[in-house]
């Protein structure tokens, strides 16, 4: 169910399930109200920390996400905190992705610098849409329920699009290699 709502672009596939399981409508408004997202199910790709401790050596790194308190725990525990520069949260920042001001956030953090600023992320929507209006580069990697959505047009089609987490090395490396 998650990856045919995730195909279809719906922005949230967990409410996208509960409403299709049949019940009474003020049941599904009641679910969707109270159930939070269990950040307990969240866990690092396979190559993370590989990737992570690539870029780190060359890049800055940010985080933008939508995410609840406490991410920077959360990061601490998977041992990937000391990699980025800064977080940006939605909780903190009052905006949620695909809000470009969230964006704006971490561009204003580099404003005096010359940045090129890339958005790496598997939903179009949250992702790659925003980015590519503020200009960004945008790589897209095919995992998490929104894998099988199919880009509609320019503005939804990344620069990249990735399986593995790991690829962002190479594509950083023919990058600097080819200006």
């Amino acid at each position: 169910m998650q990856r045919i709502a995730g195909k279809t672009g719906i922005p949230s596939v967990h409410k996208f399930a509960v409403e299709h399981l049949g019940l009474p409508l003020e049941i599904v408004e009641l679910i969707k109200k109270e159930t939070k997202w269990n950040t307990d199910c969240l866990k690092l790709y396979p190559d993370a920390i590989h990737t992570l401790e690539a870029l780190y050596k060359k890049y800055e790194l940010l985080i933008i996400a939508n995410q609840s308190r406490p991410i920077d725990a959360r990061l601490q525990a998977y041992g990937i905190r000391h990699f980025f520069t800064d977080v940006i949260c939605s909780c903190d920042a009052g905006y949620n992705k695909p809000d470009i001001r969230i964006f704006e956030i971490a561009e204003n953090k580099f404003k005096n610098k010359d940045v090129e600023f890339w958005m790496i992320g598997d939903r179009i929507d949250n992702d790659i849409v925003p980015a590519k209006v503020l200009g960004w580069k945008t790589i897209r990697i095919l995992q998490g329920d929104h894998m099988d959505y199919a880009a509609q047009g320019a503005c939804e089609t990344p620069d990249f699009t990735i399986r593995n987490l790991s690829e962002i090395i190479q594509i950083a490396e023919k990058r600097i290699a080819f200006g």
